[in-house]
């Protein structure tokens, strides 16, 4: 199988791609290349790891373009459920949140059909993991933003129990330039060693996938 970078390569360079992933119109709302082509490659590490059992996790969700691609690449392999956490505003009044309330999330996934494959949840990733079952797995955990964590290196902890092996953690931009978090990345790599192959597979996306 043609690993997942030049799956990714192949993605973004050749268009006809994302027409054996998603649908091409899904792509249209994407105001800048970088922003579509992190997109792109969740949604391509996601599709890739459909035989994995397990969900898919995004932390710090946002205006949701993370969580609506990974919900259309969930729903054209049949497999698992997208889970989009974070501390969402009540509502859009405030020029800094919006776009991004709760209601607008739900809003913008009813739009794009996915209401079977995106459940937003209210919460922090600790809120999260402490509600779920013992068996709950996913085979793609990615942390979007650190607003949605109470504490970035607990967090990133908490979030690897529930990473299936061969899994993927995904860590973006927003996340990763936030203060701490490096740090808290690097203590995460040295107790974590199963967790291993950390690149960045594209400028703003950095990935590492759990040992089978």
């Amino acid at each position: 199988m043609p690993s997942p970078e030049s799956l990714i390569a192949r993605a973004i360079t050749d268009r006809a791609i994302l027409h054996e992933i998603l649908d091409e119109e899904h792509w249209k709302d994407y105001a800048d290349e970088a922003t579509r082509d992190d997109a792109l490659a969740l949604s391509v590490l996601a599709h890739a790891s459909a035989a994995i059992e397990g969900h898919l996790l995004v932390v710090g969700a946002g205006h949701g373009q993370s969580a609506l691609a990974l919900g259309a690449a969930a729903r054209a392999s049949g497999r698992g459920r997208v889970f989009a956490i974070d501390v969402f505003p009540e509502s859009d009044d405030w020029p800094d949140t919006a776009g991004w309330s709760f209601d607008s999330l739900l809003r913008r996934v009813g739009q794009a059909q996915l209401d079977e494959w995106v459940l937003p949840h209210f919460g922090t990733a600790a809120t999260f993991a402490q509600l779920m079952p013992a068996d709950f797995q996913c085979r793609l955990i990615h942390v979007e933003s650190a607003h949605a964590c109470s504490n970035a290196e607990t967090d990133v902890f908490l979030l690897e129990r529930l990473l299936a092996p061969g899994g993927w953690l995904t860590i973006g931009s927003g996340f990763s330039s936030f203060p701490g978090v490096r740090t808290a990345l690097e203590v995460f790599a040295r107790q974590r060693p199963d967790v291993s192959g950390w690149r960045a597979i594209t400028p703003g996306l950095l990935v590492a996938q759990k040992c089978t």
